[in-house]
């Protein structure tokens, strides 16, 4: 079976898990109905040696920061229904006012073959409020939402995550007491072809130049990633910071990231410093237009930064994936562990880089060294109070037997760190 199945296959099956390069687990997965862990029998399937080429595409993206004035909504979603439609947006990253419920709604009734991932702010999958008491924070956040809306009619979402700009993105945080601030991705594939694309969506914070500086190599780290995974990205956002200063050459340094305007073949109304961009990896063979919408029409104004359109090519690519850098297990320790004669209960830290890590592999063995037990344990999370410490329930068990537990980082095509090894006897029975 050719690998973009058995990693559509997996996606299917186990929520943001792709199946990797070389041999892997087997896709014989039960989970454990008590702790919610994935667990695998121990059997290899080999990888095909035989590698297709996926056809070229023509993409069409928009960046929209949707206003914060909710003013004239009905009037205003008058003018942008027809709008994106003209435009027809494979994929579009909207920001800020994008996530209440007045935009939503409006855009959901207006493009039925539009459908949109992403969490807002403060974890949910929407907001009413835009300033809100925060249950773990203790006082009022901004809430918004950097949401990716696809032609659900044309692609498939593979798979999608929302993080947070922080130290800490894998669970709701704030960087140095800035606003709370995310960035969602998503994976698509066209329905008809198997054509696929990572987007990037984000809306970076301007309190200062470090935090702003900050987030971008946080973002443009989720680009690279997904990149050198093989995938064409596009990257939209507000990234509140100018064109040519510091915090836009972090992006730009980057040797397999460029902006769409600089690359197009026609531009129009490209004049100015805006700070709404739209990047693009090296997959894109060609930008072919580049256009900054004016959003002023007929005395209504759809948002007060001015959207962003590019038409590009992507050239035929490999139907493999690229293999990343090593997966550092650092951080991973077991904390606490509760041995009893038939199980035992293990919590350990998770890793240092927990950023766009998949999952947790453990490995069971017994005394003779015979592996007997495989888990999986997802490193999505949302809730900041458990984030830090994963549990992991080993059961059956036979008692007065010194166990071996292996613990890796799995990247999101498999790649996996060296283990972290940690033992433990049962009790008598």
């Amino acid at each position: 079976m050719k690998r973009i199945i058995t990693i559509i296959l997996a996606l299917l099956s186990v929520t943001a898990s792709f199946i990797g390069c070389g041999s892997q687990p087997s896709n014989n997965i039960s989970v454990d109905e008590t702790s919610g862990d994935i667990e695998t029998s121990h059997e290899a399937v080999n990888t095909p040696n035989e590698v297709t080429m996926l056809p070229a595409a023509e993409i069409r993206i928009m960046s929209m920061n949707m206003s914060y004035d909710v003013e004239h909504m009905r009037e205003r979603s008058d003018i942008a229904i027809p709008l994106i439609l003209s435009y027809s947006p494979d994929s579009m990253g909207t920001q800020e006012n994008g996530g209440r419920p007045d935009w939503p709604y409006y855009l959901e009734k207006g493009l039925p073959d539009y459908k949109f991932v992403g969490r807002f702010s403060n974890g949910n999958l929407t907001c009413s409020d835009h300033y809100m008491v925060d249950r773990y924070l203790g006082y009022y956040v901004y809430n918004s939402a950097n949401y990716i809306y696809y032609n659900a009619k044309k692609y498939n979402c593979l798979d999608w995550d929302t993080i947070w700009l922080s130290e800490t993105p894998h669970f709701k945080s704030q960087y140095k007491g800035g606003l709370l601030r995310t960035c969602t991705w998503a994976i698509f594939e066209n329905k008809e072809n198997g054509f696929r694309y990572a987007h990037v969506n984000c809306h970076l914070g301007y309190d200062t130049d470090e935090l702003n500086m900050f987030q971008m190599k946080l973002v443009r780290g989720v680009a690279e990633r997904f990149a050198n995974l093989g995938l064409p990205v596009f990257i939209t956002g507000d990234f509140n910071t100018r064109e040519g200063g510091s915090s836009y050459q972090i992006m730009t340094s980057s040797p397999i990231i460029f902006d769409s305007k600089f690359l197009a073949e026609s531009k129009k109304n490209a004049q100015g410093t805006p700070i709404d961009f739209i990047f693009v990896s090296d997959a894109i063979e060609s930008v072919h237009e580049y256009e900054v919408i004016y959003t002023d029409i007929d005395g209504y104004e759809l948002s007060d930064h001015n959207w962003v359109f590019a038409r590009a090519t992507v050239s035929s690519l490999p139907d493999s994936y690229k293999t990343p850098a090593d997966v550092s297990n650092s951080g991973i320790s077991v904390i606490e562990s509760d041995a009893r004669v038939y199980a035992c209960d293990l919590k350990f830290t998770q890793a240092v880089d927990i950023y766009l890590l998949d999952s947790y592999y453990i490995e069971l063995f017994d005394n003779t060294g015979k592996l007997i037990l495989e888990k999986k344990i997802p490193t999505r999370h949302l809730d900041a109070d458990t984030a830090k410490v994963k549990n992991c329930s080993l059961h059956p068990l036979s008692p007065n037997t010194e166990y071996t537990v292996k613990i890796y980082a799995k990247n999101l095509i498999g790649t996996m760190s060296e283990p972290v090894v940690y033992s433990f006897t049962t009790a008598v029975d």
